[in-house]
């Protein structure tokens, strides 16, 4: 049965780790702890890594929370600006201020294109809404490659058909790809 780590089982770890990050020299861990050159530079090597993955995903975790609280933020304020450009679109039609409705139907419309925007991003954030480009099955399969490379080989004896042949399939690779 293998060895546990002495330090990870440490009382002082925490700070050990912190040293090691910091670039401290073995030689300085080890006078502060009684540990060997050995177990410090096998932790370091086998047990840090996995520790730092581990805290670095956290922080991203944390990070992409408040990214999406601050996101959802904006687009709660978005809606409320929305709701108010609306409410004054109403009261200028009632008294006939086509001027000041004008004005909040434009600013209701960039609110909207706005929130369209930040929804658009919540979307994406939340994976909802995948931008990445599309392949199409058809034009990445391997055996319609290769099919289509047979046919056409196929076909060099017989110019007129293999021009007919390419102009289709031409056809075909647009409406697939579109």
């Amino acid at each position: 049965m293998p060895r546990s780590c002495t330090i990870c089982t440490h009382p002082e770890r925490a700070a050990i780790d912190s040293l090691i990050v910091a670039g401290t020299s073995l030689r300085e861990i080890t006078g502060r702890f009684p540990l060997s050159k050995s177990a410090v530079d096998r932790h370091k090597a086998e047990h840090l890594p996995a520790a730092l993955t581990k805290a670095q995903a956290a922080a991203e975790v944390a990070h992409a929370d408040t990214l999406l609280d601050q996101v959802k933020a904006a687009r709660n304020r978005l809606e409320t600006l929305q709701r108010v450009a609306e409410g004054v679109v109403n009261r200028a039609m009632a008294t006939d201020d086509l001027k000041i409705a004008l004005d909040a139907i434009r600013t209701a419309a960039t609110v909207s294109r706005e929130s369209r925007g930040y929804l658009d991003l919540l979307g994406e954030l939340q994976g909802e809404l995948d931008r990445r480009a599309q392949v199409n099955v058809l034009v990445a399969n391997p055996e319609w490659v290769t099919m289509r490379t047979t046919i056409l080989t196929v076909l060099q004896a017989h110019p007129e058909a293999r021009r007919d042949v390419v102009t289709a399939l031409g056809r075909v690779d647009a409406n697939v790809a579109a």
